[in-house]
Parts: structure tokens; C-alpha cells; sequence
């Protein structure tokens, strides 16, 4: 009877043990809560738990399985496991209705990471669902403003500025708060004698409260003038290869070409509308010239390099 009552208790010793001994593989992680509260990130390897009272916490991930009639079919399935390496997701066809109201079919490709497992674990409740919406609706407002040639042709323009939307959303400042941040710099800088100096990849940001622009790209400074003199004199010019080039050197500051035509941007927006290949000559189409955003400057000029 001793005996037996010895191997209960050995083998409930090598069941707690275990339970306690947690290995991850190289790329994965857990997070683990403590009664309930946040404790700890697992890192790849050996780690080592109290059992019953520390437990893994269980997140949302999207998977997609092969059918037997061949198509794919996305799920979202309940797991304690954080994949860490670059994941991809393929959402289905969407439609969107362009600039010049023409209803297209858009299909989104994804390609994202997992950086923070802490704030992907309890800053959202679905990370797949809310990644698939905001990409989905971020996309019908980058479309939108867009004609239908120019989302035939300018999917660098449309990839880099859902990327910085995407950015923006996941980057943890809630938006109604940074224009809270925002306002208070405006009252700060209504006294001449106070300065700010804000560095920010968005845009709008940028255009809502900078007296002086300053664009830096990859450590060389590309821009740095008065926002409201920028803003005024630049523009992108929509024309011909042929009428692109004969745009005065000094004026172009990025140019980008397709097959379907030419976009540049200038740096005198009067200037180039006084131009003769602006007139309407004959055999060619009438070149269109619009206002630049600062995010359109930093676009042409980055790529420009």
C-alpha cells in the first residue's frame, strides 16, 4: 500500500514538473498570464512556468486550408501560439469606386509582423479581423482618390500610402488623442517666442499645424522651406513621356513613367501651366497639372534617388 501511495505521488510530481516546462520553437512566442494579469513573454527555447497558476493567454489567428473542390477557404481559429516570422494575407475581392465614380474590383495582399506580442495580445480582440477591415476600408479611401488609370499604373503610390495608414493605426497613439497632442501644440505656438519641433511620418499632421517643412529620406535632407510656399508653387503634372520631356530640367523634382503616360513633379505649378506644351497641340492631349501634397513631395523626391 506504501508503495503504491509512493508511485501516486512520483508520478503527480512528474506531472506538475512537466506541466511547468515550456519549449518554444525558434520564431514563436507565448504570453503568460499569472492569475489572470500579464507576467511574461516566453522566449525561444527552454522556459519554465508555475504550473495551474500561470497560463498561456489565447489569441486569434487566420488560417487558410485547401478544400477538396481546390479552393481556399480563411478561418479564424483560437491558439496560445505568436507566430513571429512575416505572415501574408490574402483578402478576397472588394469593390471600390474611383475618383471619376467607375465601381472596380480590388484584391489586397498583406504582408505583416507581429513586433510586440504584449500590445497584439491585449490592445485588439481579433488581430486578423481588425487587419483585414482597416486595410479593406483603407484601401476604398486610397482608391478613391485615385482615377481609374492611375490605379492601373501607380501601385507603388497606392502600396506606399497604405503603408503609412497601416503604420499609423498600429503604431499605438489612438488618433483621437494625437489630435488632442495636436491642438495643444497649436496654442503652444500661437506666442511667437514658442517653437516645436515635430517629427512625424504623418502627413496630415504635418500640413495641419508646420510653418516650415522639412523632408528627410534615409538621412539626406530632400526639402526645407515654408509649408505654405510648397503647398502653393508644387504641383504634378499628368501628360505624354513626349510633353514630359520638354519640362524644363530646374523644374522636375521626381518623374514617374508607365506605359499609359507620365507624372511629374514640379516645383513652379504657374510656371509650367505658362509653358507651350501646356497648349493643346494637335495630336496631343491636353496635359492636366493638380496641387502636391507633402506626402505626394516625399513620395516623387524619395523615389527619385
Amino acid at each position: 500500500m506504501t508503495g503504491v501511495i509512493i508511485f501516486a505521488i512520483v508520478v503527480l510530481a512528474i506531472l506538475i514538473i512537466s506541466a511547468g516546462i515550456k519549449v518554444v520553437p525558434q520564431s514563436e512566442t507565448r504570453v503568460i498570464e499569472r492569475l489572470g494579469r500579464f507576467h511574461s513573454v516566453l522566449s525561444p527555447g527552454l522556459n519554465f512556468i508555475i504550473p495551474f497558476v500561470d497560463r498561456p493567454k489565447t489569441i486569434y489567428t487566420r488560417k487558410v486550408e485547401r478544400l477538396a473542390t481546390g479552393h481556399y477557404m480563411a478561418r479564424t481559429v483560437a491558439t496560445t501560439v505568436i507566430d513571429l516570422r512575416e505572415q501574408v494575407y490574402d483578402f478576397p475581392s472588394q469593390q471600390v469606386i474611383t475618383r471619376d465614380n467607375v465601381s472596380t474590383g480590388i484584391n489586397a495582399l498583406l504582408y505583416f509582423q507581429i513586433t510586440d506580442p504584449k500590445k497584439a495580445v491585449y490592445e485588439i480582440d481579433n488581430l486578423p479581423n481588425a487587419i483585414e477591415k482597416l486595410t479593406q476600408t483603407s484601401l476604398r479611401n486610397v482608391i478613391g482618390e485615385l482615377e481609374l488609370d492611375e490605379t492601373l499604373t501607380s501601385r507603388d503610390t497606392i502600396n506606399s500610402k497604405l503603408q503609412v495608414i497601416l503604420d499609423e493605426a498600429t503604431s499605438g497613439l489612438d488618433p483621437v488623442v494625437r489630435n488632442e497632442i495636436l491642438d495643444i501644440f497649436r496654442e503652444f505656438i500661437e506666442e511667437e517666442e514658442h517653437t516645436v519641433f515635430l517629427s512625424s511620418h504623418i502627413t496630415s499632421d504635418i500640413e495641419k499645424i508646420a510653418d516650415y517643412v522639412m523632408l528627410i529620406h534615409k538621412g539626406e535632407l530632400l526639402l526645407m522651406e515654408n509649408k505654405d510656399e510648397i503647398l502653393y508653387r508644387y504641383g504634378i503634372v499628368k501628360c505624354t513621356k513626349e510633353q514630359a520631356s520638354m519640362i524644363p530640367r530646374e523644374l522636375v523634382v521626381g518623374k514617374e513613367e508607365n506605359e499609359f503616360g507620365a507624372s511629374v513633379l514640379v516645383k513652379d505649378r504657374e510656371q509650367v501651366m505658362e509653358a507651350p506644351f501646356m497648349k493643346n497641340i494637335p495630336g496631343m492631349p491636353a496635359p492636366v497639372i493638380d496641387r502636391a501634397g507633402i506626402e505626394d513631395m516625399l513620395l516623387y523626391m524619395a523615389k527619385s534617388k
